[in-house]
């Protein structure tokens, strides 16, 4: 190699394969002779690889320029390709394709020759072959050594990756799941209709079944994992948080909301449910039109106390019984009916007394509505008895 002198002629040499990328910047020397300053390469992305080989040849030229930007902005360099097709994009009359255009806007500012010269005596070809080779290896290397780093983040706190490969090798229903995705012949049993779907989303990585970067738990060690998640009473909402982001399972979800709903020391600092608010009841638009009827009771000698108010005016007509039958409640409502009149609405709970066919048959003879609300729920009628 050579150190670079910007005096003299500069040479950048690039190629382009379906792997990777190279380019080798030279200098004329006073003996005539061209050698190395700078050399570099590099592998082409999941997308790149996808482009037609003179797209690759074009950003073999844009990235090597772009690479060697210290040496080659503000001189006027020659380019080396062995793609002759990609003399002609290059050239002013030529109107490129949309991708190739974006490539030479981006090199607008440069000013160099463009040249074809034959792949064999283009330095820059052999910096793709070893890409080549060294790719593959590099890529199993990290794609093992993520896995790696999944498996052994994605485990909860107190267990060990061995516990979980224990279990695993015991567990049937796991060791079926590991051969359904390695040989993807998937069993037709309802358990397994679920992974089915997920099944572009799960791997096996030394005995152990992933989905996506969440470790799939066992049967065995489900409970364990619930326990230990559920050690500082967290919400569910953060219950499920913190888990969803290592393990996964079927029905997690619900399993946890059952876990929290039913431990007692949540239930005890938990917030109570809040109260509806009590919807307000319409006034009636005369006295004695609308009214309510409620029993209270049993007292220490026995009685009851049959309450009827009114709901214009709140008056309140009280009755005391022995027996609080349909028969003789409708006695005690026939003599307050004597006393106000007969009201066109009466409001009760669904109390057996007060649903029986002989009270409806009163109501229904005297043309009294009868509107009904729940028992022991007297918010449910608008007044308080």
């Amino acid at each position: 190699m050579a150190f670079y002198n910007p005096e003299v002629e500069t040479t950048l040499m690039v190629d382009g394969s379906p792997y990777g990328l190279g380019a080798n910047l030279v200098q004329k020397q006073n003996d005539g002779h061209l050698r190395p300053v700078a050399y570099a390469s590099r592998t082409l992305n999941d997308v790149e690889r996808r482009y037609s080989q003179i797209e690759r040849e074009c950003l073999a030229v844009t990235w090597g320029i772009e690479k060697f930007h210290t040496y080659l902005y503000g001189l006027t360099f020659k380019v080396i390709t062995d793609h002759k097709p990609l003399v002609n994009i290059f050239k002013p009359t030529h109107k490129p394709p949309a991708r190739l255009e974006r490539m030479l806007l981006r090199l607008q500012s440069y000013k160099f020759n463009i040249e074809f010269q034959s792949g064999a005596l283009n330095p820059a070809d052999i910096l793709l072959r070893s890409t080549y080779s060294q790719e593959k290896c590099e890529i199993s290397n990290i794609t093992e050594g993520y896995m790696d780093y999944v498996c052994e983040n994605a485990v909860p706190m107190a267990m060990t990756l061995d516990q979980i490969d224990k279990e695993t090798s015991q567990d049937k229903f796991i060791q079926e799941l590991i051969k359904c995705i390695q040989h993807k012949k998937w069993l037709k049993n309802q358990d397994f209709k679920i992974f089915y779907k997920l099944r572009n989303e799960l791997s096996v990585h030394n005995n152990i079944v992933l989905r996506g970067n969440r470790i799939v738990i066992p049967q065995g060690l489900r409970p364990k994992v619930l326990q230990i998640a559920h050690e500082t009473h967290q919400g569910i909402v953060k219950t499920k948080q913190m888990l969803r982001e290592k393990i996964y399972w079927p029905g997690i979800d619900n399993e946890i909301e059952m876990l929290i709903k039913t431990c007692f020391q949540c239930q005890l600092v938990s917030n109570p449910p809040r109260q509806l608010p009590i919807t307000p009841t319409e006034l009636p638009e005369t006295p004695w039109q609308t009214v309510g009827v409620d029993l209270t009771g049993p007292f220490p000698g026995g009685e009851y106390i049959l309450v009827v108010i009114d709901y214009y005016s709140r008056y309140p007509e009280v009755e005391i019984m022995k027996s609080i039958t349909s028969r003789f409640i409708i006695q005690r409502l026939m003599k307050i009916f004597a006393t106000h009149g007969l009201p066109s609405v009466i409001k009760t709970d669904n109390g057996p007394n007060m649903v029986s066919q002989e009270i409806t048959n009163f109501f229904t003879a005297n043309g009294i509505k009868h509107q009904r609300v729940t028992p022991y729920y007297p918010q449910a009628a608008g007044l308080g008895f």
